[in-house]
Order: C-alpha cells, then structure tokens, then sequence
C-alpha cells in the first residue's frame, strides 16, 4: 500500500522512522510488542488522494485490530530515537485513542514534528533546524498492570546493572516526569535494591519496602523478568538501551527501545558497544532454506559449506578484487554458512562483507536482499562497521574502484561467451566420469571427487557472475518500473511471464505428454493412480510409448527430487513413485470430459464443483514502456532485457548444479555400501552423518577418529531431536556462541514471529505477500508441508514454505501458488512465471493462517489474499478487482465502526 505500512519487513529506518524500525525489529526477535502499524508521511503531505488515505488507514486497523479498542498514537520521526539523540518528549502522543479520534490524533502527531519546541531541541542538540519528516505509529492499547521505564546500564554512573523506574498503570505520567514512581536496580547476579519515590537512600527489596509506594511489593515477582527482557533488548541492538514497557499481568510488552545517548554513556560505554557489534552474529535461512529445507545432515552441510567458500573466493577474484584484499578477508569464506539445530543458515553479516568488496556496495546490498528474501535490514551501525573494515587511503580505494569497475564492465559483456564456456566444460568433465562407479576402488573413488571438486566446484565462475548480474538488473528493473510506470514495481511481473527457454519447465511439458499416453490406455492408468509400484512397472513395460518417454524423463531429470540439493534425499531415479501417482492424477482428469471454464470481466462466480476459477489481466507494461521518452525506453528496455535473459540463465544454470549433486550423492552412496560392506559403519545410508573430509581421511588414514560408528550414532541422536523440536527462526541475531542458546527460546521466537496473523484470537481476513505472476484465482487450498507424501492436487491453489525444482510434479496441477518465504528470484517465482500460474510468494505467516480446503481469492500480481467466508463466498467481491471503497466492507466484521468512525472524521488534511 501505499500510505501505510503494516508489514514487518517493510519496517525500514527510512521508510517508517527509528522507532517504528525498532519496534519491527524487536517482534521478529520474539519480543511481545503491541501490534501496530505506520502511517507513512505521504498520508499527511499528499492533499489530493484523501479517499485512498481513508482507505488504506481504515484497511490497516481491519489487519491489525480485533475491533474498536483503545489505541496509542506516536511519532516515529526520521531523526528520532538515534544513536546520539533520543528527541524524548519532544513530538506528541496520544493514548487511549478511539477511532473518532484517530485521523485528528495522528495528524496532531505529525505536526509536532514542525513545532517550535522541536525546532529549538534541534538547534540545542547542533542539528539543523529543518525539521525531519516523521511517520505515525499506529498500536493497540495495552491493559497496564504495571508500566515504566528501564535502562540496559545506569544512565547516571555506566554501571553495568539494570535500573527500572516503575508505576501502576500507564506509564505515561512516569515518562513525563509528573511522578517519580519506583526505582529498581537489577544486578548481574540478579540482586535487587530499591529506591522508593519517598526515599533517597537504597536498601535491599527482600529486607525493605515501602508499601505505600506503588509497585513495590506487587513488581517483585516480575523484576527479574523485566531485566532479562532489558538485557536481551541490549544484545540485539548491541548497546546500552532506554526502554518503555507494560505489564499486564500476564505479559511482559515493549512500547520502544532506544539508545541511551547521556554524555555518561556515551563516552563510558563506546568501547562496549564497539566490542558487542563486532561479536554480533546474524543468521538469515530465508533464502537457503529452498535449497536446504527442515534438517539437513552432516554431510550434506560440509560439501555445501566447502563449496560456498571455494566457489567465493574464485568469484572475488575473477572479479577483480585484489589478492591483498581477498587474503585479508580469507576468515570470512569459510564461515559464510551456518549450521543451526540441523537446519542451514547464512551467516548474513559476511554476505554483507562480501558485496562490500564490490563496488556499488551502498545500491547493490538493497538488491541482494530482496535477492536473497531478506526481510529486515542490517543495522545502519553495522552497516558502516561493515563498509569501514576494508577502507584505505583515498587513492589505493580509487584504484581498487576502477579496477574492479573494469572487471566488472568486461565479465558484463562476456557473460554470455562465459556461460557457454562453462557449460561445455561441465558437459565435458561429466561425461569423463564412469557410468558405474562400482567399478572404481574406493580409492579411485576419492580420487574421482577430488576431480570434480577441482574441475567443477572451484571453478563454478560463470553461474555466480551470472547470478551478480541477475541480481543487478532485477533490482534496477523493480526500481525503474516503481519510478516510471504508473503500475510501479507490479509491471516488472509482466516482463517476466513465459519468457521461454528455461529448462525448469520442461519436466512440465513432459508429464503432460506422459499423462495424455496414460489417458488412453485403461489398464495402464488404474495402475498409476491406484496400483502398487510391481503393479505400475509391469503395465509400463506393456505400453511401449509411455515407457520411453519415462525413460528419457529420468534420463533427464532423474536428479530431480524435492530438496534436490540434500545429499541424502532420495531421487526419482531411487522412488518414481511420487511422479508416476502424479502423472496418473493428471490423466484421470483428461480422461474426464468437463467444459472449459469461460473467463470474464469480472470475477468468475465459484461454482458447486468448488473448482478454482482464474482471471488473468496485464497492465499493459510494455506499451507504458514504449510511451517514455526516447532515452528512458532505451534505458529500460536495456534492462528489461538483461534482467530476463540473467534471470533465465540463473534457473537454467541450476540444472547443471542437480547434475553435480546428483553424481556427488551417487560417489557417496557408493562409498557408503563399501563402508556398510566392510562393516565401518551399519548402513548405506549412515555415510550421510559424516562430513566430507571424515570420510576422506578415513580412506586416506589421515583421521583422528576410526570409530565411525560411535560417531554416527551421536549424530542421529542430535538429528532425531532437532527433527522432532520446533523450527529455529528464519533470522537470529546474537553475540553468544549459537551452538549455546537455548533450543526452547529459539522455537519461542518463532511462534512469537508468527503471532500478527491472530489478534487477539480474532483471524484476520487479509495477508498480503511479494506477487510474482499476475491472475486472480479463487479456490480452495491445500497446505502441502511434506511434497513427497502429498496427494496429488485436484484442481486447487498449492500452499507451501518454500518450493525447489523437484515441486514441478505438483505445480503441473495447481491452479495458484502461494509460499511463505522467496524473493522475486526464487525458484517458485522464475517457474510459476514460465508456467503462467498466478503466484505469491513472501507470504508471511501463510503455512500457519490457511489449513486444507479453506476457500481463498488472491491476486497474483499484487500479492493480495482474501480468506472468504464460506457464506459469502457467492457473493463477495475482492477490492483487489474493481477498488472497493469504504462503505463496501460488511458491516459483520468486527472492525466495521473503526471504518464507519474513521469515513465520518472527513477529509484528512481537515484534522489538522
């Protein structure tokens, strides 16, 4: 949208202010924050588009609130809440909101960014006195218990304790300083004193108390609680904290966290601070985990941890980046994965620092996050600590810039002689491998892998520059169809929709001709839907045709499996069951005879069959393109082209990557019979619980252990648990050692991160994501959690996590997708637009708000879900059609006076 935000990915410092970029960062940590949304600054500058602002506002409390309840109104100014200046009272606030009140109140809260007293804060701080633009949080009320303040350190002295001021109720007159309330110290061994509003003097609690102040004997039993909270707050902004909270009795709640910016802490505390941010470690599986989902083994970890940093070090140079350079960062390569509970993580930071060894840094790690699904900005102290590691004097930075430049210019214009090359290497090194490696001594075996990891993993230079360029022009494009199209970053979709030439749609085609051999032979199609797999294999072999066109489909893409890069994940050359029960799903419904559904204008209305019904519309894109001036359609047009011609290479390019780990798995899968077989480990399969290199220098007697057993055995322990445990979250920021946090605290942060999708027990109605390929579909859903036992779809919208290549089985049947995590570069992204199946991903939270058969409409393009109500589903019409307008939402929901109050209020610009 365009005036609000409510997302909290969307919650950057630049986009919403400081504080509400605070408070986004908190939830996605796990902390209990009140839910809210911004209103953007544009909502109070922009004079002409009232109703839309109305809208959008009066949407955002249909999202974020159950009814009408009490709401907060505060400033999240540009300037506010930073590193050296807090802007403390300084804008206004408003509590206890009704929805009467909410457009005047918030405007009220903008304006005081223009204030007088504002301006003089900013002259007396030495800042200029332009004042900042502010944005609007928006929250709900919380039903205070006890409130207060608190500090991460002592504010006064530097010392390293926490210090709590506390009182009943709202905290507000507390922050004002109308009343003193409370005052708690919290020491690192968690011994408490007390300093009432009556006295100066500090006695311990459990020995005095005085009752007669408010909280002192009631705030006992949730002090400890409080400094935890304070202390964990600290770590994740890597520095002493200022800290507004509320207790409700039953929940602990951050209001908002700042930096303590008294001269005091300041000067005492820097080196601290310095010391923590250089300890922080961010983990980010958000894009990984579609190439490496749920728990992965040992040794799938290791390859893929070697190959990460081999692969790295050799783009780095063939980019440009000196040696002196690439040797001072050797400690960064190796550690650019993680390897978290069983599941496999970025470690971000060194992304970070990668990029930066880059020009364009400041532009292009924007685009690498939305590359990479990123959905919460690195801090912008981090940020610089990042880009400052590797500065030199202002002429060796200038030589590196054009050095690198250069390179960068010349791998541009051979990219495409670069990617042949590669490609007819790789076919060649391939093809010199044995057809069967049981013809190899275990030895040779070895030998063999060291080969290809020579030939093929260190060399993987074409398919990494490829993916930097793809990443380049995909974020220009976004960028140039926001700035220049009236559709925005919608049209980029349209530029990308069945552009052609990628392999991953291939498998598509081919099980559509599978299935229409199996339609026609009777015998053959009970089998496949309902036969055993004996039963399948003798009716293949009787139908000649169907049976060669199985052959070369395996042939093919045999590697191709769900979580295809897991070494130990079995392939369709192992198990066709999966394909073959899907390729006789599809036939039975050819074999069906059913009228085509006939598209209209409007929404098509569902029919008794309950089967999807899909529109697809354009925006016209290209013809808005060709109506620019003369030297942006030039430009844009450049981009576009290059955008779709990386991105296709991009996909296509991983196919040869299955190929590799297809015949990596095969070389270990074979080493894992001979260990079985010489009884050094007790099956096949155990080989996948050892790292490489263990099983090397096994081989090579270069090992420091030779019970491999005893070793396996440890390992699936540790596998079974972090399979059975709750999911770690999707993003960890720490200074600790991971390997100690608590696997309970982890799995609570990620239950915290998906609460928003609940309001108090109240499901909401909407959800929105990254639209990927435009249509509007409505039907019903099927959450797939497990590709590999699901049914095969009948004519529904495909629900998942995430998606790689070995879904296609079960994309050739749906008729939308939606998935909880990806970027516009991810594989269900590149294929859903090859295949011309509307699509969303990003959808956050989704897996947990749908179950199996709830009835939904979304639109592909904009990234809009609507859970319909079964007794509305003949009637309701999605506003993302024909732009509803307020008076349109039913007056059943909840939330319906919040619209009716906010309409009555008028104009927005009439509130001030």
């Amino acid at each position: 949208m365009k005036y609000i935000v409510t997302r909290l990915s969307e919650h950057r410092s630049e986009t919403v202010g400081n504080k509400a970029s605070n408070l986004a960062r908190l939830k996605s940590n796990g902390f209990h924050v009140p839910d809210w949304f911004c209103i953007l600054p544009e909502a109070f500058e922009n004079k002409t588009d009232d109703v839309q602002i109305r809208k959008e506002i009066a949407i955002g409390c249909l999202k974020t609130f159950s009814n009408a309840e009490p709401l907060a109104v505060r400033s999240s100014a540009f300037d506010e809440d930073g590193n050296s200046t807090s802007f403390a009272g300084q804008l206004d606030t408003f509590l206890n909101v009704g929805a009467d009140d909410l457009l005047i109140s918030a405007q009220k809260v903008f304006n005081s960014a223009n204030s007088d007293r504002l301006t003089q804060y900013r002259k007396s701080m030495g800042l200029s006195e332009t004042s900042g633009r502010a944005a609007v949080i928006v929250q709900r009320m919380v039903e205070a218990k006890f409130a207060g303040i608190a500090f991460s350190s002592d504010p006064l002295t530097g010392e390293n304790r926490v210090v709590i001021s506390a009182t009943n109720g709202l905290a507000d007159t507390l922050v004002s300083g109308e009343i003193d309330g409370s005052l708690f110290y919290v020491s690192q061994a968690n011994e408490i004193t007390v300093q009432t509003a009556s006295a100066a003097e500090t006695t311990n609690v459990a020995a005095t108390a005085d009752k007669n102040c408010p909280s002192t004997l009631a705030l006992e039993d949730y002090l400890i609680e409080i400094a935890d909270m304070v202390r964990d707050v600290e770590k994740v902004f890597c520095g002493p904290q200022d800290i507004e909270w509320a207790h409700d009795g039953e929940k602990l709640y951050v209001l908002q966290a700042r930096p303590i910016t008294t001269s005091f802490a300041v000067s005492t505390e820097t080196a601290g601070a310095g010391t923590q941010l250089n300890a922080l470690k961010i983990w980010d599986n958000s894009n990984i985990a579609e190439s490496y989902q749920g728990v992965t083994t040992p040794l799938t970890f290791s390859f893929a941890r070697k190959a990460y940093e081999h692969v790295y070090i050799h783009f780095c140079t063939i980019m440009g980046v000196s040696q002196k350079t690439i040797t001072a960062n050797r400690q960064m390569f190796p550690s650019m994965l993680g390897f978290i509970r069983g599941r496999i993580y970025y470690n971000l930071i060194n992304w970070y620092r990668l990029l930066a060894l880059l020009p364009g840094f400041q532009i292009n790690r924007s685009f690498m996050e939305k590359m990479m699904g990123v959905k919460e900005e690195l801090p912008a102290e981090l940020i610089e600590s990042v880009k400052a590691e590797n500065q030199n004097s202002k002429l060796a930075s200038s030589i590196s810039l054009v050095s690198s430049s250069a390179m960068m210019v010349f791998r541009f214009f051979n990219i495409n002689r670069d990617v042949i090359k590669f490609r007819n290497h790789f076919d060649k090194t391939f093809n010199e491998v044995p057809a069967d490696l049981s013809a190899l001594s275990t030895e040779q075996l070895v030998k063999l892998y060291r080969n290809l990891e020579e030939k093929l993993l260190y060399r993987w230079d074409a398919p990494i520059v490829n993916d930097f360029f793809a990443m380049i022009f995909s974020g220009l494009m976004g960028g140039l169809c926001q700035k220049w199209l009236t559709m925005g970053a919608f049209a980029q979709n349209e530029f990308l929709v069945s552009t052609g030439g990628i392999i991953s749609a291939e498998p598509a085609a081919r099980i559509k001709k599978l299935a229409q051999v199996a339609a026609k032979d009777v015998e053959l199609l009970h089998c496949l839907t309902e036969g055993s797999q004996s039963e399948m294999t003798a009716c293949i072999e009787r139908n000649s045709e169907f049976a060669n066109l199985l052959k070369s489909y395996l042939d093919k893409f045999g590697d191709r499996c769900f979580n295809e890069l897991k070494l130990e994940s079995p392939t369709l050359l192992d198990n066709p069951l999966p394909l073959l029960r899907n390729i006789g799903s599809i036939a039975n419904q050819m074999s069906q005879v059913k009228p085509a559904p006939k598209c209209t204008n409007s929404i098509l209305e569902l029919q008794e069959s309950q089967k999807s019904q899909i529109i697809v519309e354009t925006t016209g894109a290209q013809a808005q393109v060709n109506a620019l001036p003369f030297a942006k359609r030039i430009l844009l047009n450049f981009v576009i082209k290059n955008a779709t011609e990386r991105i296709r290479c991009r996909e296509n390019l991983r196919f040869e990557r299955t190929r590799l780990f297809g015949l990596v798995r095969r070389l270990f899968i074979e080493l894992g019979s001979r260990f079985e077989r010489d009884q050094i480990i007790n099956e096949r399969n155990d080989i996948f619980f050892l790292e490489v290199e263990e099983i090397f220098s096994f081989v090579e007697c270069t090992g420091t252990t030779r019970n491999l057993k005893k070793l396996i055995e440890g390992r699936k322990q540790e596998n079974s648990e972090y399979t059975s445990e709750l999911a770690p979250p999707n993003r960890i920021e720490t200074t600790e050692l991971v390997a100690t946090l608590d696997p309970k605290k982890l799995a609570d942060a990620y239950n915290q991160a998906t609460l928003p999708l609940e309001v108090s027990g109240t499901a909401v109605s909407t959800l929105s994501g990254l639209g990927c390929c435009p249509g509007i579909v409505r039907g019903r859903v099927r959450v797939v959690r497990d590709p590999s036992s699901a049914e095969p779809l009948n004519d529904e919208i495909l629900i998942a996590e995430r998606t790689d290549p070995g879904w296609i089985v079960l994309f050739t049947q749906a008729r939308g997708i939606i998935v909880e995590y990806g970027s516009l570069l991810s594989h269900t992204a590149i294929v859903s637009r090859e295949l011309a199946i509307p699509s969303i991903v990003s959808a956050t939270g989704v897996m947990s708000w749908l179950k199996d058969g709830d009835l939904i409409e979304f639109d592909g393009a904009k990234g809009l879900i609507t859970r319909l109500a079964e007794s509305n589903a003949e009637s309701q019409k999605t506003s993302t059609e024909s732009g509803s307008n307020i008076g349109e939402f039913s007056e059943h929901d909840p939330a319906a006076n919040v619209l009716r109050l906010i309409d009555s209020t008028g104009l927005l610009q009439e509130a001030s």
